[in-house]
């Protein structure tokens, strides 16, 4: 707002807003070597192993310029954005993460339908240590069926700017350490000439999971993911078609864990556990490809993505389910030139549709108002929804020699 005096007491004119701009950029370099090596000590034992090396030099903050505070009418975008600031190396702003690291897997067919894959992994990071983890499988032919049982263990390393960043509210940790995860799969197949159809179950569980809230981050999280993916596909070769292929996915997925801060009646705050947000329970992809000839074909797919409960931070609650149905029609090798030719509809009937929005998500969806002369804008800096493209058409032209 903008402050004048008048009989000697400001006054302030209310209807004024103030726009600043802040180019942030991060600069990093670093250095991978990787060898693998593969054994064959018999016919039915392979090995497969490696050793990696990778030295990384991260900035722990951003490096920011920013213009002054100005009146939004006085805005001009084209000559006010702000300059990136001049690369600089400060000692004070980095951090070298260097990487050591190998593994080992074999791989057994002790008998002609039966195989078994078992491997170990371990890496030790200069900043957070040494994290060793585990696989194996085991797979079981029975024409024409395939039986899997999978079991995998993995990690995920903390950015530096979880680390580092001392942004208030960015939410960081240099204590912080790798998320831990186990995954439990079972899977089956079966695959005949011109259909095959497969359904897989898995569970997954985290631990020490980071979880950011204002001011701090900490590994105190954990998750609980089951999930059960069911894929069929046909092909059909009807006489007045060169072929017709018809295929559809379904996915659900069951995901709890601790996300919500909620406070108790003493005033200590904790995570609540709960079902995670911005993950659809139900997923459907389906689609179908009629090919005239050899050389033309038309495609139609299809895309459901169910109904999706926010984060706690969104004040959006929810993002409705979508359908979306996609067109393809391509013509290949047009008059034995080479010449390929495709035209693309995205989104055919137009629909309205959202994901939800980037990190804390807190922003709302009010345009903003004035209430009793105080301009009341967004709720914070990350959009809650993301608004995605609607119809849009594409051609496009390629030619193979």
């Amino acid at each position: 707002h903008h402050e004048s005096e008048a009989d000697g007491e400001p006054m302030i004119d209310r209807s004024r807003r103030d726009v600043s701009i802040t180019y942030f950029q991060a600069f990093s370099s670093s250095l991978s070597i990787f060898q693998d090596f593969d054994i064959t000590p018999s016919q039915n034992i392979s090995l497969v192993t490696g050793l990696k090396y990778e030295r990384k030099d991260l900035p722990k903050n951003w490096e920011s310029t920013a213009t002054p505070i100005i009146d939004i009418h006085q805005f001009d975008a084209i000559n006010f954005i702000p300059p990136p600031a001049m690369p600089r190396y400060q000692a004070q702003n980095r951090i070298i993460w260097t990487d050591f690291g190998g593994y080992l897997q074999f791989n057994w067919h002790f008998s002609s339908n039966h195989h078994l894959v078992g491997g170990i992994r371990m890496d030790h990071n200069s900043e957070y240590g040494t994290v060793t983890t585990f696989r194996g499988s085991l797979v079981s032919q029975f024409k024409p069926i395939t039986l899997k049982a999978m079991y995998g263990e993995g990690y995920q390393e903390p950015t530096t700017r979880l680390i580092y960043e001392n942004w208030a509210f960015a939410g960081a940790n240099a204590a912080l350490k790798p998320t831990h995860s186990r995954t439990y799969e079972l899977k089956c197949l079966f695959v005949k000439p011109h259909f095959s159809a497969d359904i897989s179950s898995y569970y997954i569980r985290t631990q020490n999971s980071v979880l950011q809230f204002q001011g701090g981050a900490q590994n105190i999280g954990r998750k609980e993911i089951w999930g059960l993916d069911l894929n069929v596909r046909a092909q059909f070769f009807p006489s007045f078609l060169n072929k017709l292929s018809i295929w559809g996915s379904y996915a659900y997925i069951d995901a709890r864990g601790d996300e919500e801060i909620v406070t108790d009646a003493s005033g200590m705050e904790f995570f609540r556990w709960g079902a995670l947000g911005d993950i659809a329970d139900h997923k459907l992809y389906f689609g179908s490809t009629i090919s005239a000839s050899k050389n033309s074909s038309i495609t139609v797919l299809g895309r459901y993505i169910g109904k999706r409960k926010t984060i706690y931070s969104n004040p959006v609650r929810t993002i409705n389910a979508y359908l979306l149905f996609d067109l393809n029609i391509s013509f290949r090798n047009l008059f034995n030139s080479g010449l390929g030719l495709s035209f693309k509809i995205k989104n055919i009937f137009d629909r309205n549709y959202f994901h939800p929005g980037y990190a804390g998500a807190s922003s709302g969806n009010s345009p903003g108002d004035w209430v009793d002369g105080e301009w009341h804008g967004s709720l914070g800096y990350y959009n809650s929804l993301l608004p995605q493209p609607k119809r849009r058409f594409c051609i496009s032209l390629t030619w193979m020699q």
